[in-house]
């Protein structure tokens, strides 16, 4: 298939509490990108669940996600929601990652496990959205490797990885306080233990699946594009040939916010109007110090890479 005819999708990876949830809001204001969240839900907490679409309404009162699932490609009696649900638990999760970087694009390609349904499933999904919202670039701020690398290996898919690094004491602060998805959904509450034990897995994880890809490949730390936003999302909008594109920003750090159609995700995604953009520093002063050790300790090794230590540190 020509790159002309496929369908790129920019795919915002990395680890939760990351701000990707911000990040993919923003870039779904700008003419041809379409946000949707954490698609990779939409077949439980949408269809099933019939949670909250970040436009306001219940999922499936959304006109918008009514159309994608009435187009023609959806009509298929494999694509039961229950059914697609528990194949990503089986194929996409991250105990899926080491046969993933073992193996590479043959962990697709198994005649008997079933993972050939679940890849069709989301290359229907994605030539949907395409179709009933006149997208040119979806992003998805699904955030898994694992379900990136199951998207980069369909070849109606040209993938484009943003990979979103955050500095993991920050991340670990923010899951252990509350957050709402929606009203009355509440997020996980971590510790620093478990949320780090992710980060330092799937950062470098992300890095080995997408680095080497030319031109589909570019790194962002959350703390840059709090910093500077304007011009991180005009960098990421280069990245993916959007170059030129109206953004939303009034300012260089204040975006004009229109309701988006995301799916999951923290509640920043039901954000309209006015909002400024600015670093969350926070956890410089509240977090405590055996925290902090503990976080610092086990992802020593990438805090350096990432410029997390010395002089950046903060930043």
């Amino acid at each position: 298939m020509s790159p002309e005819t496929r369908l790129k999708v920019l795919y915002i990876a990395g680890n939760g509490r990351s701000g990707s949830t911000l990040l993919d809001v923003v870039l779904g204001q700008v003419a041809g990108l379409f946000a949707v969240g954490e698609v990779r839900n939409v077949w439980d907490y949408g269809l099933i669940e019939n949670r909250f679409c970040g436009c306001g309404v219940p999922f499936r009162e959304c006109p918008t996600w009514s159309a994608v699932f009435r187009d023609e490609l959806m009509a298929s009696p494999a694509l039961d929601p229950a059914r697609v649900a528990a194949w990503r638990e089986r194929f996409a999760r991250t105990k899926r990652l080491a046969p993933m970087l073992l193996r590479g694009a043959a962990y697709t390609r198994h005649p008997s496990n079933g993972i050939r349904g679940y890849m069709d499933a989301i290359e229907r999904l994605y030539r949907s959205i395409a179709r009933a919202t006149g997208a040119r670039v979806i992003v998805d701020s699904s955030k898994w490797p694992t379900y990136a690398f199951l998207l980069s290996n369909l070849e109606s898919i040209d993938l484009h990885v943003l990979h979103l690094v955050r500095d993991p004491r920050a991340c670990a602060f923010s899951w252990r306080r509350t957050r709402e998805t929606e009203p009355g959904v509440y997020l996980d509450v971590q510790g620093p233990l478990y949320s780090t034990s992710y980060w330092v897995v799937w950062n470098p994880a992300i890095r080995r699946l997408f680095a080497d890809r030319q031109g589909r490949y570019m790194l962002l730390r959350y703390e840059d594009f709090a910093a500077q936003p304007r011009a991180s999302i005009d960098a990421v909008l280069r990245f993916v040939g959007a170059d030129g594109a109206t953004t939303p920003f009034v300012s260089d750090d204040t975006a004009s916010i229109a309701p988006t159609h995301t799916i999951e995700g923290n509640a920043s995604r039901f954000a309209h109007g006015r909002i400024v953009i600015r670093p969350d520093l926070e956890w410089q002063q509240e977090m405590s110090w055996p925290s902090r050790a503990v976080v610092t300790a086990m992802a020593w090794p990438l805090l350096r890479r990432y410029g997390y230590l010395g002089k950046r540190e903060g930043r």
